[in-house]
């Protein structure tokens, strides 16, 4: 009897549902603890940890811990079990200029993409699909403030980058990096769960990834999602304080922003700062690779649970 022997093709597409699994697991492993949050909640097992929250800061102290715990606790678990050890925040050493010019350029792409957010969610309104609500913590005093920058600004640049760049977009990057990008950015838009935020953080996330791609380094994409996030809560509190002002304000902060954005750009382009990205050396062209990731067993299981989430936003407005 000759021995078995694997052959090259069979070699890449175990890898290629190896990574799938990894990242669906993940992902699975997160939404199955919000989903049990969930149902602790409905059951009333949270009821003392809601009467502890009696104050505005309490309570956004406990909404920062139980994300944190729902995200960062089932990705580095599944990580360990899954036998990946990549450290996520590995990089390479950035310079302050490319740091700065990345992230400016990157809050330009941001703007646009706000603007193609909002016009297609005023079609889907057009179409009876109502706007989904988005909560509010932010009242117009600093320590609240400072509580939502904390909140919606620092934490979840470290906490979304760590899981969707520094382990979903590495464990994908040995199969192209063109792929890895787009999926990444594609699980990221999803996983926000609602028809508003998809778009936007889509074209973000290829932002994100592209970034992390071109300097091997997590850190210039936790700077601009810190930073677009950082925009929105000033431009929400300064509305909040002058509500005359609002529409001004937001206008110049746009403006200033993409005009500094597109001299960044602008500079990157005509250096030559800007890196190819490529699809990868592999057996399998990138349709072929791209299927094999997206219709593991797995990963079918955690598409249909995002998808599921998102059409329950947009039925709860009906």
């Amino acid at each position: 009897m000759q021995p078995y022997t694997v052959t090259p093709v069979q070699a890449e597409t175990r890898q290629l549902k190896k990574s799938s699994t990894l990242v669906a697991m993940m992902l699975l492993a997160m939404l199955f603890v919000d989903f049990l949050l969930t149902v602790a909640s409905q059951f009333g097992l949270l009821d003392g940890i809601r009467q502890w929250a009696s104050t505005h800061e309490k309570l956004m102290l406990v909404n920062m811990i139980i994300y944190a715990v729902c995200l960062v606790v089932p990705a580095v678990a599944v990580a360990l079990i899954g036998g990946y050890r990549q450290n996520p925040f590995a990089s390479k050493r950035v310079s302050g200029g490319a740091l700065g010019i990345g992230v400016a350029g990157g809050m330009a792409i941001a703007i646009f993409a706000n603007v193609l957010a909002s016009w297609i969610m005023s079609w889907l309104m057009m179409l009876g699909v109502p706007e989904p609500e988005m909560p509010d913590m932010l009242q117009p005093t600093l320590i609240s403030l400072a509580l939502n920058i904390l909140s919606t600004a620092v934490l979840p640049a470290l906490v979304e980058e760590m899981i969707f760049r520094g382990y979903i977009l590495r464990a994908l990057r040995p199969h192209g990096d063109g792929p890895a990008i787009v999926l990444s950015a594609a699980l990221f838009a999803l996983f926000h769960g609602n028809v508003l935020q998809i778009p936007f953080a889509f074209v973000l996330g290829l932002m994100l990834g592209y970034l992390m791609v071109q300097t091997d380094s997590i850190w210039p994409a936790v700077l601009l999602h810190f930073s677009n996030n950082l925009m929105s809560v000033l431009l929400n509190f300064f509305g909040k304080c002058f509500p005359d002002q609002q529409e001004v304000i937001t206008t110049v902060v746009f403006v200033a922003v993409t005009a500094i954005g597109a001299v960044a750009l602008t500079v990157v382009c005509r250096l030559g700062y800007v890196k190819s990205v490529g699809n990868g050396v592999s057996l399998f062209n990138v349709r072929e690779r791209v299927g094999r990731l997206l219709f593991s067993p797995a990963m079918v299981l955690v598409l249909a649970a995002l998808l599921v989430t998102v059409f329950n936003s947009m039925g709860s407005g009906l």
